[in-house]
């Protein structure tokens, strides 16, 4: 599930005409969120990294939202995703949320 939203495909920014230079910064959003999938499932790093990244992809952040918005998907899409992975145990709200 998570490679076929990470392979969706948009338009960015309006006001860009040459899509070609959106390039780097789709493949840019598309590493940020498959890696917060990864960590998130603490195969390389400690719990403390873990939480954190399942924080990311359950939150309503902005940074979140930011991503997503590069790869023109619903930042809902990502968090469906991570609740059925059962990640939304635990994961209250970050400083980020609250600021």
């Amino acid at each position: 599930m998570i490679k076929e939203i990470l392979r969706a495909r948009g338009r960015m920014p309006a006001g860009v005409p040459d899509d070609k230079r959106l390039k780097p910064y789709k493949h840019l959003a598309s590493s940020v969120i498959e890696l917060a999938f990864h960590d998130a499932q603490q195969k390389t790093c400690s719990a403390a990294e873990s939480m954190a990244a399942r924080r990311f992809l359950r939150g309503d952040t902005w940074l979140l939202r930011l991503w997503c918005r590069w790869l023109d998907i619903h930042p809902d899409r990502i968090r469906a995703e991570a609740g059925r992975r059962g990640w939304s145990e635990g994961v209250g709200r970050s400083f980020e949320d609250r600021a």
